[in-house]
C-alpha cells in the first residue's frame, strides 16, 4: 500500500511523493513479537502514530500493583490519561509471598477498588492476592451508594487477611468486595471463607440478594467452605 504527500521541491514547486506503508494487519504481527521487550515497545510507540496502539496493548495490558502509596498514585492517573483503555489484567498483591510483611504492604478498601474499577473500562482479570483487606463499617457490608456493575471475565482471590482481625475474610468482609462486581464469568477462591460465628453476625442473604452473578466457581476443598457455597446458592449468586 502507498500513500502520497505532499513535498516541497527545491525550486519551491510544490510536488506528491509517494510513501510506502504497511498494513497494520503486518505491523501489529512485528509488534507483537516484541511484547516481552518493554525497551523495544517503547521505541516503536514513538515512531509514528500506527504504532501506537498495538505498543500500548502490550505496555500497559497488564498492571502490577505491590503496595499501597503505588496503586493510589496509579488510581489517581487513570482518569486523565488514554492510557487506562488499554489495561485488561490488574494483580493487587505481592503473590508467592510467605512474609507476614508483605500482606501489609497493600492495604485495600471498598473505596480503593471500586475507583480502579471505574478507571479501567476494559478490565477482565483482577487478582486479589496477599493484602490486607480494610473492612467498611457499613451495616450488611452494602457500600455507601449505588453498588458497582463492573462486569470482569475473571476475579482471583487467595491469601486476603482483615486488617482488623489479621485473619482471613469472613464472609461479612467479603460481600462489600463482591458487591463490587456485575457478573463474574469464573470466581476462582484459594482461601477458606469463615463463616461469622458470633448471632446477628452473618450478613442477611436478602440483603445482597443476586448482587453478584458468577457463571464458573472454584473453591478450595475445604469443609469450612460448605456455608459459603450455601450462601451463594441462597442469594441466587451461583
Amino acid at each position: 500500500e502507498r500513500s502520497r504527500v505532499g513535498r516541497r521541491a527545491a525550486g519551491g514547486e510544490h510536488t506528491d511523493a509517494v510513501v510506502p506503508r504497511l498494513p497494520p494487519e503486518l505491523t501489529d504481527g512485528i509488534i507483537d513479537h516484541l511484547r516481552r521487550d518493554k525497551a523495544a515497545l517503547i521505541c516503536c510507540s514513538l515512531v509514528c502514530t500506527a504504532f501506537l496502539n498495538r505498543s500500548y496493548h502490550h505496555l500497559f495490558r497488564v498492571m502490577n500493583m505491590r503496595d499501597t502509596k503505588r496503586l493510589r498514585r496509579f488510581i489517581a492517573f487513570l482518569p486523565s490519561t488514554t492510557l487506562r483503555q488499554y489495561v485488561e489484567v490488574v494483580v493487587l498483591g505481592n503473590s508467592g509471598s510467605t512474609d507476614v510483611a508483605a500482606f501489609m504492604r497493600l492495604r485495600l478498601d471498598v473505596e480503593s477498588l471500586g475507583a480502579l474499577l471505574d478507571a479501567t473500562p476494559a478490565l477482565q482479570y483482577l487478582e486479589l492476592n496477599c493484602l490486607t483487606w480494610v473492612p467498611t463499617a457499613a451495616p450488611d457490608g452494602e457500600r455507601s451508594g449505588s453498588p458497582n456493575t463492573k462486569n470482569i471475565k475473571h476475579v482471583f482471590y487467595k491469601d486476603v487477611l482483615s486488617s482488623e482481625s489479621g485473619v482471613p475474610l469472613a464472609l461479612g468482609e467479603l460481600i462489600p468486595l463482591f458487591r463490587l462486581f456485575g457478573a463474574v464469568t469464573k470466581l476462582t477462591m484459594h482461601s477458606s471463607i469463615i463463616v461469622d460465628a458470633s448471632p446477628g453476625s452473618a450478613p442477611r442473604p436478602g440483603s445482597w440478594m443476586r448482587a453478584l452473578q458468577v457463571r464458573d466457581l472454584t473453591l478450595q476443598a475445604d469443609a469450612i467452605n460448605a456455608p459459603f457455597l450455601q450462601f451463594l446458592r441462597t442469594t441466587g449468586s451461583t
